[in-house]
């Protein structure tokens, strides 16, 4: 399978990371990743060397705990061995997302569902 991504960034080394890591979850889970979203520096473009790269993994249908520890199983590995930090969110398209948390991101894979997630509350 390869996996297109909508942005790439000028490190090659991030670019390889997230399709490789994309690539294997798509060959895994064919159908049930929704979505990957980058957020922070790399979203706006103002990375710096000893940034991390903030990560939203949006899997399809209600929180499954058993999904996601085996989707862990495949992405901890590109964790272990990046040359960056990785900051990865995962979490279903019901999981309830703070409205902040998609202002400033920009997609990096899949379906844009941003206006189809569900948002927390926040009391005044």
């Amino acid at each position: 399978m390869n996996t297109v991504l909508h942005h790439t960034f000028d490190n090659a080394l991030v670019n390889e990371l997230l399709h490789s890591m994309l690539n294997s979850l798509q060959c895994e889970f064919s159908g049930a990743i929704l979505a990957c979203f980058v957020e922070g520096g790399y979203a706006g473009n103002y990375e710096v060397e000893s940034s991390d790269l903030d990560l939203v993994l949006v899997y399809a249908g209600a929180f499954d705990e058993e999904l996601e520890k085996r989707i862990w199983e495949i992405i901890q590995p590109y964790c272990n061995d990046s040359p960056i930090i990785l900051d990865i969110l995962l979490g279903s398209e019901n999981f309830l997302y703070p409205p902040e948390s998609l202002l400033n991101i920009r997609l990096l894979y899949g379906k844009d569902i941003r206006t189809n997630l569900k948002m927390m509350t926040v009391p005044d």
